[in-house]
């Protein structure tokens, strides 16, 4: 009489799997042309089109084209083939494809290098893949840090440095 498999198994008990030691190299970092879909919060697909303001926590992808304006403390990615044109406020932004439009990232930019950023960027950390294109001005401070405190005069002086007479 044949035994199926899940009968084997109880008479057998689990298999152990034994860890693989042929290299001691660390994992590659996902990045935007390579990060699996797992995790996502929403994915806008290759030929699809939105517009509007999209507002979300966790991560969202982008492999299509989207216009307006997007916002989140967490992750967003613009895959090789994704086109944004928007106002981009974000954690952490990753892009493959196309960008148009001023970024604020609190905490890392990512640029591969088949990116295209044309606008402003203000972001704590910055990473550009050689190939990629960034056309517009760029502020990095620290993140979590607020915008810089204004320059004061100080009592006698001009605010050119100069003296008043």
């Amino acid at each position: 009489m044949a035994r199926n498999r899940f009968a084997r198994a109880r008479e057998e008990g689990p298999e152990v799997a034994t860890p693989q030691t042929e290299s001691s190299a660390p994992a590659p970092v996902p990045t935007a042309s390579t990060r699996p879909d797992a995790g996502l919060t929403a994915f806008i697909g290759a030929g699809a089109r939105f517009e509007g303001r999209l507002e979300f926590d966790r991560t969202v992808r982008i492999d299509g084209t989207f216009e307006g304006e997007i916002e989140t403390g967490d992750e967003l990615v613009v895959g090789a083939g994704g086109r944004v044109e928007a106002r981009i406020r974000a954690g952490t932004l990753s892009v493959a494809g196309t960008v148009v439009g001023d970024v604020e990232v609190a905490h890392r930019l990512v640029l591969e290098s088949t990116a295209v950023l044309r606008g402003d960027v203000d972001t704590a950390s910055l990473r550009i893949e050689e190939g990629a294109v960034l056309e517009g001005r760029v502020s990095m401070k620290k993140a979590g840090a607020g915008q810089p405190a204004p320059l004061k005069a100080i009592q006698g002086g001009s605010p050119g440095g100069g003296s008043d007479s």
